[in-house]
């Protein structure tokens, strides 16, 4: 299982980082809409990815790396990987960028886990916290000398315990801290690292 989850990883951030480099073709087409601060605009991103045609009307699980970010330059960018319905072994990718979503995108499995045991169902995430978490880690950010919040929001699912949490990381000129939320946004641990 955790072979499974560590491969999938890799793949996730090999394909974010490749998916964000051409500036360009990435441009946002105007919209300043923040999906980190604006409430409500993450959950109607999800929303838009549940009415797809491939997925409408089913309970969708996503593998571990559900990625919400936004870019100056770049605008918002959501990754997700979704358990393709009907299937038992097959996941694809999925692609928010320039206001809507692209995919999807076969996803290569390997290892020895099964994947129901990697997948959870997104609705048990309240993606309409997603302000709300990003507000308490610009706090703690303004409580640390050169404080800034990283990036976005990054959820994850343990395998062990059958839950999503997400985590945002806040960066200082001398300390670093990860801060986990529950699938409801609310904050369960601060870890200095």
């Amino acid at each position: 299982m955790r072979k499974l989850w560590v491969m999938l990883l890799v793949v996730f951030s090999m394909v974010f980082l490749v998916g964000c480099g051409d500036t360009v073709s990435s441009l946002t087409g105007g919209s300043k809409s923040n999906i980190l601060t604006e409430p409500g605009l993450a959950n109607k991103v999800i929303d838009e990815l549940k009415n797809k045609d491939e997925l409408k009307g089913h309970d969708l699980k996503a593998m571990d790396g559900i990625i919400f970010n936004y870019y100056k330059e770049l605008g918002n960018i959501v990754i997700i990987n979704i358990q393709k319905p009907g299937t038992t072994d097959k996941v694809d990718g999925y692609k928010y960028e320039n206001g809507k979503w692209n995919g999807p995108s076969p996803v290569q499995l390997t290892g020895d886990g099964v994947l129901a045991d990697n997948v959870g169902a997104i609705s048990t995430i309240d993606f309409n916290k997603i302000p709300d978490m990003y507000k308490v880690a610009q706090e703690k950010a303004k409580s640390i000398e050169g404080g800034e919040v990283e990036n976005g929001v990054f959820y994850s699912y343990s395998v062990n315990d059958g839950v999503f949490t997400a985590m945002i990381t806040v960066a200082g000129a001398r300390e670093k801290y990860d801060l986990r939320f529950d699938a409801q946004g609310n904050l369960i641990k601060e870890t200095k690292r």
